[in-house]
């Protein structure tokens, strides 16, 4: 009955996880498939560049924590006023090339016949690294191999926790997360996949410290509050879980999530509750 319960919520927060705000690292190519740049941008299903950094730029991928990945020929949209472009994680790849491209705005020559094998066998001929490791990561799911990039490095650390994860290898998965988070040790997205890693392996006092210790520094918002819920919950100390989703509650009552989190641990604790909760979500 444990087990059960701990797959029912483990299910809850990684859709939860999945569904929140979202770290991308990008990486940007001019038309001979050469470097032009590299960074780690948050990301909502949209995020922004400025326009300077994809003034040299032909090709750009992107790839978020949360394992979604795209291709652009050219930004989704701009804003002007404020410099950036717009790139739109859900748009689909195969109309990447009947968006305004980069050369558009910048002169900058078009790029290449997107032909992954063809592209592969170039860069790595001519001994384009950079190009090589993004283009197995995105087209093949193949980690890159050690780099001094740290932007290489940490996608080649995200496809093999992605890898870890698919293939139910917790204690590998929780290796990377490691990586991960101790390269951006202060971002949201990394504390909740190392977080996750630590809960598949059943470390509930060390992923309890680690939350606590990131959050001592930082205001106490919403996610927090969920995210102790979720912990608790899949730990079994539904006590502690109920103290956390109400006091989220009690600060965030418009929160949808805190609302599901409710309904979701008095699915186990108290059905007469989740029934309230049901009909007041209902409601809503």
């Amino acid at each position: 009955m444990l087990n059960t319960r701990l797959t029912f919520f483990l299910l809850i927060l990684t859709a939860f996880v999945h569904a929140a705000a979202d770290k991308a690292l990008v990486f940007a190519f001019d038309s001979n498939v050469m470097p032009c740049g590299d960074t780690v941008v948050e990301s909502s299903g949209l995020f922004t560049l400025p326009i300077s950094f994809c003034r040299d730029a032909s090709t750009l991928f992107a790839f978020s924590l949360s394992g979604k990945k795209n291709l652009f020929f050219g930004p989704s949209g701009h804003d002007y006023a404020a410099g950036e472009f717009i790139f739109a994680f859900l748009q689909d790849e195969r109309q990447a090339e009947d968006f305004t491209l980069f050369g558009d705005y910048s002169g900058s020559l078009p790029p290449p016949t997107f032909n992954p094998e063809s592209l592969l066998f170039l860069s790595e001929t001519m001994g384009f690294f950079e190009f090589s490791s993004v283009l197995k990561s995105y087209c093949f799911k193949e980690a890159p191999e050690e780099s001094e990039n740290p932007e290489i490095s940490l996608l080649r650390n995200l496809m093999l926790y992605l890898h870890a994860e698919e293939w139910n290898d917790f204690k590998s998965a929780s290796k990377y997360s490691l990586s991960i988070f101790s390269r951006i040790p202060g971002d949201e997205e990394a504390l909740k996949m190392r977080l996750m890693s630590l809960m598949n392996n059943a470390e509930f006092a060390a992923a309890n410290s680690i939350m606590d210790s990131f959050y001592s520094k930082r205001d106490k918002g919403e996610l927090f509050y969920s995210l102790k819920a979720n912990l608790f919950a899949i730990w079994g100390k539904f006590d502690a879980a109920e103290k956390y989703v109400e006091e989220g509650r009690t600060l965030y009552p418009e929160s949808k999530t805190l609302l599901m989190d409710a309904i979701n641990l008095y699915s186990v604790t108290d059905t007469v509750k989740m029934a309230e909760l049901l009909d007041f979500y209902e409601m809503r």
